[in-house]
Formats: C-alpha cells, structure tokens, sequence
C-alpha cells in the first residue's frame, strides 16, 4: 500500500506547481533555472558522496532530450504564469496522446483506428477548453493554452527517448541528464532578468525545486519500482484532481461547462491510451 501512496502524494505535490509559480511572480526563464539547478545541483552532489561516475553527455540522443526538457520547462512554468491553474493541469495531459503518436512513429507501434479515435477525442476536448477564447496573442489566457501544449508535446518526445535509455541508466543519473543542460543554459537569466529574486522568492523558489524536483520524483521512482507501469500512470491522474484543487483554493478559480466537458474528452482519451495504448 505503500508504494501507491507514494503515486498518490508525488502526484499532489507536481498539481502544486501552479500555486509556487503564481506566488513567485518571478520571470518564466528565473523560475526555470531554479528548478534545473537545485535537483542538478543535489544529485552532482550524491555523485561526488558515493565517488559514483557522472554519465557521459557522449550520449547524444540523452544529451537531445536534456536540451528538450530544458525547453519543455520553459514552456510549462510559461503555461502556468499566463493561463488559470485548472486549465493548464488538463491541457498539461495531452502528452499521452503525443508520445502515443511519436511511439507509433520511432518505436515501431500500431498507429490503430482505436488510437486514432482517441486523438480525434483528445483535440476535440482541447477545443472545447479553449472555445471561449480569443484567438489572439493578446490574450494571456490562450498564450498560456498555447505554451503548455507545447510544453506536453516536447515533454512527449522525451518521454520516449528515456524509455528507450531506461535500461542503461538508473533513476539518479536520468535525473541529472534531464536538468544538466538546463541549469546552464538558464543561469545568465537570473543574471539578467530583472527584478532580482527576493530572499524570500529565492527561498521559495530552492523549496519548490526541491520539493518537486527531487521529493515528487523520489517518491514517484520509489513507487515505480514495485508497481505496474499502467497502475502508476493511472495514479498520476491525481495530479489533475490536486492541481484543480489547488486552483480553486488558492485564487478562486471557476469551472466553466466547456472545461469540465473538455477536460473531461482530454482525460479519458489519455486515460484510456496509457491504459490499452
């Protein structure tokens, strides 16, 4: 039982995201940096502690999908900053379907008519969330829209470069390849970004990379080892139902009836790809 709590409660602590990037009102690229260097950072750390050899960046297809990741958070801190927390944890979910596709595509899978179904679903449902918006780069609300789709398309492609590198590297040194690049590449913007974080910005900003980077993915591993990939998947689905939550708590968020009905489209055709594929 154990280990499904340890889904459970990674899942609630990643729906929390929302809540640290609105109360930060730091910078997109800030933000980004701080969440790359401290798991980089911690885990560079356990490497030098356990005299454990760092991995190659030789590896280029891990070293690929470290620049995407980089990229990826960009645009899903981006997602959170513009759009409403509620709406951008179910478009957030579109991934499935994407990595579906990209499966389909380099690993060899069946692209069938019943995933074909589901991805007809799944953009119907991203249509609806997004009905009553202006299509128009003016409108924050569907700039954000825009960014996290992107943020799940990419996190897609990565999803299947790891699986194909899982049985080479353990879960520490995926974490360190995942936040390598980006800790580099984002640090001249705290640099230049203006305002400078606050002490307690930087504070909050260390505590959220911690607690996502390092304890939400140390419990979903811990978790992993012990459950059926397809159970797991189906336990993140809480991620949606705490960050929904979290939303509504925290700033009053509403749920309209397209966002509920399609919401509703995203989720069961993710659902039901990671369950049968």
């Amino acid at each position: 039982m154990k280990h499904y709590l340890s889904i459970i409660m990674a899942a609630i602590i990643f729906g929390s995201s929302g809540v640290f990037i609105k109360t930060l009102d730091l910078p997109v690229s800030t933000i980004t940096f701080f969440r790359m260097a401290v798991p980089f950072a911690l885990m560079s750390l356990v490497f030098l502690f356990r005299k454990k050899t760092f991995p190659s960046i030789n590896d280029k297809p891990m070293v690929l999908a470290s620049c995407l990741n980089a990229i990826r958070l960009f645009f899903y801190f981006a997602g959170y900053a513009y759009g409403n927390i509620s709406t951008t944890v179910i478009l957030l979910y579109t991934w499935p379907v994407f990595a579906t596709f990209w499966s389909c595509l380099f690993l060899g899978e069946t692209l069938s008519l019943y995933r074909l179904g589901l991805f007809v679903t799944t953009f119907s449902g991203v249509a609806l969330i997004t009905l009553n918006q202006t299509l128009s780069l003016t409108n924050q609300k569907f700039i954000g829209a825009v960014f996290i789709l992107l943020s799940a398309f990419i996190y897609s492609m990565t999803i299947v470069i790891f699986k194909k590198k899982s049985l080479r590297y353990d879960p520490l040194e995926t974490l360190w390849f995942q936040n390598c690049i980006g800790s580099f590449a984002f640090f001249p913007f705290v640099v230049i970004n203006r305002p400078f974080p606050l002490v307690w910005q930087s504070g909050l900003a260390v505590t959220y990379a911690f607690l996502i980077g390092v304890v939400g993915f140390g419990l979903f591993f811990s978790g992993l080892q012990k459950i059926d990939a397809s159970r797991a998947s189906f336990l993140t689905y809480v991620e949606v139902v705490s960050g929904i939550i979290f939303g509504v708590v925290f700033f009053n968020e509403t749920l309209s009836w397209n966002i509920i009905a399609g919401g509703s489209l995203v989720l069961l055709s993710a659902l039901a790809l990671s369950r049968k594929g």
